[in-house]
This record gives structure tokens, C-alpha cells and sequence, in this order.
């Protein structure tokens, strides 16, 4: 006969038994290893590059020094018909807060009437071969989760290749042409503004010249754009642009605005 205290030992020891095999069974399973979940890092570089159409009105006074100055305006329809040849982009490209931008125009206009001449010229006929190209530094000073405001500081240079054919009083027919250039300072704010995940408004405004190069000189710009997706997008919207220069009787005082509206690559 087993006494009650003998199986009650009895009885712990096997519990003991089976709690140290189940100890040793677990140590013998590998531990899962631990779940590394991706982490993606943004890049502090960024940049974009797009290629536009600005067709403007344009107007002003041109002169070149062994002839006299004219007057001139011309619509949009005026510069189609005696357009040659245009090339206009911009871009920017920047790390962190500190970037780079630019901005080129190169527009060749031939057979444009001038609408005003002096009195002892009967007619003139103008052909401007322009090319206005800006580097700036730019600096992020604000930024949020839909808005960037950067400043801009750089030089903006100007070609200016004019000829003149005039009709004179009482000489008759003669023409000339010269290359006009210089440079300019200039300095700026450029904006963007996210509305929708897909909408957004920027802006850009330049001044610069301050008598350095031209009396003085302005270009802004404001529209509204459609990102297709992360690295596509098109903007629409309205360009105005002027310049003051005088150089003995080289002239170039001209105002141009009108719509633009370009393609933009995001890298």
C-alpha cells in the first residue's frame, strides 16, 4: 500500500520532470528572426527643367547708333508672321535649401514694321535677334507642407542684335545693324503654393539693372499648374517683362507680356 505522502512526491516530480523537458524543448526551436521594416529616405537633391511657349505684345523704342530710333508694337499675330525662330526654357536644381536657377529666351524677329519714326523718316522696317539668359542662387527661407518661398540673387545677361532699314527724308533708303549687350544684377522672390495633391500656383518676380547695365529692368511671372504625376506636370498662366537701356544712340526700351504655357520634367 502506497502511502498518500510518497505519491504526493511521487506526483511533483514527474511535474518537475515535464516542466524541465518542455524548458528544453523550446530552447531547441531558433528564434524568429526580428521584422526589419524599410525605411525610405528622401533625397536633398531635386530639380526640374521645362521647355515653354510665351507669346507676348511688345512694344517700345529701339536705336542703334549711326541711325535715327524708332517706335515699334506688335501683337501676338505680328510676331507669329515675322517670328524666325524661338527657344524658351527654365529650371532650377537645389540641395536642401540652397539651389540654383535659370532661365533662357531666344527669340529672332524679322520684317516687323516700326509704328512710329521721326519726321525726317518716311518708313522703317525692324528686325530684333534677342537673348536674355539669368543665373540666380536661390535660398529656401520658408517652407511648409504646401508652400515654398525662395530668394533670388544673380545676373541676368542681354543680346540684343537690331537692324534697321529706313526710308529717309530727303536721302532716301539705308539700313544698319548692331549687336547690343551687357549684363545685369538682379534679385528676386519665387514662389509655389500646393492647393489639391495634383493643383498648384507659383510665381516669379525679378528686378535688377539699377544702372549697372540697363537704367533698370523687371520680369515677373504667375500661373496655375497640373502635376500628372511625380515627375510631369504643365503650367499656364502670364509673363511680363521690361528693360531700360541707353548707350549713346544704342536703344533698347521695350515691354513684353503675354500668356505662356509650358511642360515641366521633375528629377
Amino acid at each position: 500500500m502506497i502511502r498518500p505522502g510518497v505519491l504526493q512526491i511521487a506526483s511533483l516530480f514527474f511535474a518537475v520532470q515535464i516542466c524541465f523537458g518542455a524548458v528544453e524543448a523550446a530552447d531547441l526551436v531558433a528564434p524568429e528572426p526580428p521584422v526589419v521594416e524599410a525605411v525610405s529616405v528622401e533625397s536633398p537633391w531635386s530639380g526640374q527643367l521645362a521647355i515653354y511657349g510665351w507669346l507676348p505684345w511688345m512694344s517700345g523704342d529701339a536705336g542703334i547708333n549711326s541711325l535715327p530710333p524708332v517706335s515699334f508694337s506688335l501683337d501676338p499675330s505680328d510676331i507669329l508672321n515675322a517670328l524666325d525662330m524661338t527657344i524658351q526654357a527654365t529650371g532650377d536644381i537645389s540641395y536642401d535649401r540652397f539651389g540654383l536657377f535659370g532661365d533662357i529666351v531666344y527669340m529672332k524677329i524679322s520684317g516687323s514694321n516700326a509704328t512710329s519714326v521721326g519726321p525726317l523718316v518716311a518708313s522703317a522696317d525692324l528686325g530684333v535677334a534677342m537673348t536674355v539668359g539669368t543665373l540666380a542662387g536661390a535660398y529656401e527661407f520658408y517652407k511648409d507642407d504646401t508652400t515654398s518661398l525662395k530668394a533670388l540673387a544673380g545676373a541676368r545677361y542681354w543680346s540684343v542684335d537690331t537692324t534697321l532699314s529706313l526710308a529717309l527724308i530727303p536721302i532716301g533708303a539705308t539700313s544698319g545693324s548692331e549687336t547690343i549687350s551687357w549684363w545685369d544684377p538682379v534679385v528676386g522672390l519665387r514662389g509655389r503654393k500646393q492647393l489639391t495633391d495634383k493643383i498648384y500656383v507659383t510665381a516669379t518676380g525679378l528686378i535688377g539693372g539699377f544702372g549697372v547695365g540697363s537704367e533698370f529692368m523687371w520680369d515677373v511671372f504667375g500661373g496655375i499648374g497640373y502635376e500628372f504625376n511625380d515627375h510631369l506636370a504643365i503650367t499656364a498662366g502670364w509673363r511680363g517683362m521690361g528693360v531700360d537701356y541707353s548707350d549713346g544712340g544704342d536703344i533698347v526700351d521695350m515691354t513684353s507680356q503675354g500668356p505662356l504655357i509650358g511642360v515641366g520634367f521633375r528629377f
